[in-house]
């Protein structure tokens, strides 16, 4: 087992573990994994037990986790997700100097739960995290697209879907650039 692995994300949010509870449900956390399919989700006590599926290697896996946030105001760790069974004991979300900082523990050698990919995760959950760095209007719409529609689906309905709405925008930019075109050499 090696030492414990800070990553910081340079997202500059002040949340406190009330603001990660509000945006994290257990559901939507397993859902932020770009290759995860959620079959079933079960709490147990404090535990959650999931079903899971990985989409790219189509194996099925389960999960159990726990979830916790602090509930003292002054306290910087804003959110801890225990693991049993996985080639990560804890992924610890803490506030450092107005930035948000992921610490890593008890990373292990890849084993039985070779499905879990903890840096695909990561990057699924940072990526949430940084559309509510700044207000901007791109974002707001992104969030909005993100935790309505894309967030429930599953991966492979993800992917399409994400595909349609590149080659809408594509669209709607090459009909603005022949309407533009036309006004400005046809005249």
């Amino acid at each position: 087992m090696r030492p414990p692995e800070t990553v910081d994300t340079g997202l500059a949010l002040d949340w406190t573990a009330r603001d990660f509870r509000a945006h994290f449900t257990p559901e939507k956390l397993l859902r932020l994994h770009p290759h995860w399919h959620l079959n079933d989700l079960a709490a147990e006590g404090a535990t959650w037990r999931a079903a899971l599926k990985n989409h790219e290697t189509e194996k099925d896996f389960d999960l159990v986790f726990r979830l916790g946030f602090s509930d003292r105001p002054d306290d910087d760790q804003c959110m801890r997700i225990e693991f049993e069974g996985a080639p990560l004991e804890a992924l610890v979300f803490e506030r450092a100097s107005g930035r948000i900082v992921v610490r890593l523990e008890g990373l292990r050698p890849p084993g039985a739960l070779d499905d879990f990919q903890p840096e695909l995760w990561l990057r699924g959950i940072l990526g949430y995290l940084g559309m509510y760095t700044r207000p901007t209007p791109g974002r707001l719409i992104n969030r909005v697209v993100m935790n309505r529609f894309l967030i429930p689906m599953n991966p492979s309905q993800r992917k399409i879907c994400i595909m349609i709405y590149r080659f809408t925008v594509l669209e709607v930019v090459v009909i603005l650039l022949i309407v533009v075109g036309y006004f400005l050499f046809m005249r």
